[in-house]
């Protein structure tokens, strides 16, 4: 038996960080009625405009059905959509049951960069052992919108890569050969290393050092000093890419990278918000502000999000 839950909207959290979810639906007043595990079913928000951004993934169109059996369920699902993943805070085998039912989903770790094809996934989950909330819409293609990547413990000199990997599967573009790329706060070179892969013209500042393999790339420049001290005057070109880890306030990254947008001189920004403690909400709605931005956790985000900016919302 199916039961439509109009008006409610699912927010799976990133693992670890259910705390900055519940608190940025408060601090927007958006009304939770039930938390399962990771998922905050709440009631969505009659402006469009509001977006939550402490979430991994976001479960639409929820409706519940009541199962008698492992089979049924997973025949009642493929109604739907053939493609689903669940999420498991309980009874775990039931779930790994209902999902060998189901079309195989890859929850493999991905090789960078991914090639496949993929579809949107439902999800699903059991709030009881025969009541199951369902969504056959989610907002990724990605189990639990979570990406996992083959990981390099060769090459790069720290994890940082994972992160710049992940942005540009997201937004689906990436660093085309000889393109001109600015990365700030880049010791010791995760970053660098990635944007070396293609080709791209690179011009690398921190006040620390980079990985001394790194300096070998004939197309880096390297500049030790304090990554603020770089402004857009300094620059004739075109910028292509303005790429920024840096370990700094919000307020601080925000008024900086507000001098580049308003340059004109950059075509992408991609940049880490860090936090430390509580999370400033309404510094995050001032990112958001921007026109053509974008802001999201990533998997390999901590207590931190990803801002995105693209001049004139580049295709």
């Amino acid at each position: 038996m199916k039961k439509n839950l109009k008006g409610l909207v699912g927010y799976l959290a990133p693992q670890n960080y259910e705390i900055n979810l519940q608190k940025e639906l408060q601090f927007k007043k958006i009304k939770i009625e039930k938390q399962h595990g990771r998922i905050f079913i709440a009631e969505s928000h009659q402006d469009e405009k509001v977006k939550v951004y402490w979430q991994q993934n976001i479960w639409h169109d929820l409706f519940e059905l009541k199962i008698d059996s492992i089979k049924q369920c997973a025949s009642q699902l493929k109604q739907y959509t053939n493609w689903w993943y669940h999420y498991s805070p309980i009874l775990r085998l039931r779930y790994k049951l209902i999902q060998e039912h189901l079309p195989h989903i890859k929850t493999e770790e991905f090789k960078f960069p991914i090639q496949s094809t993929m579809n949107s996934l439902g999800g699903f989950t059991l709030l009881e052992k025969n009541l199951v909330l369902c969504s056959p819409q989610t907002n990724s293609k990605f189990a639990n919108g979570e990406i996992h990547f083959q990981e390099d413990k060769v090459n790069p000199p720290n994890r940082a890569y994972l992160k710049l990997w992940e942005v540009f599967t997201v937004i689906n573009k990436y660093p085309q050969k000889n393109e001109f790329v600015i990365e700030l706060g880049s010791s010791p070179g995760g970053w660098t290393w990635v944007i070396q892969q293609f080709g791209s013209k690179i011009l690398s500042c921190d006040k620390s050092l980079l990985d001394p393999k790194l300096l070998k790339y004939d197309k880096l420049q390297f500049i030790q000093q304090d990554a603020f001290k770089l402004v857009p005057d300094k620059f004739k070109e075109e910028i292509d890419w303005l790429l920024s880890d840096l370990i700094c306030y919000p307020t601080k990254l925000l008024q900086y990278i507000r001098i580049w947008i308003s340059s004109g001189k950059v075509n992408k920004i991609v940049c880490t918000i860090k936090f430390q403690g509580d999370i400033d909400f309404e510094i995050i709605e001032e990112f958001a502000s921007i026109p053509n931005s974008q802001i999201f956790h990533l998997t390999y985000n901590k207590n931190e999000l990803t801002f995105v900016w693209q001049k004139n919302n580049q295709k």
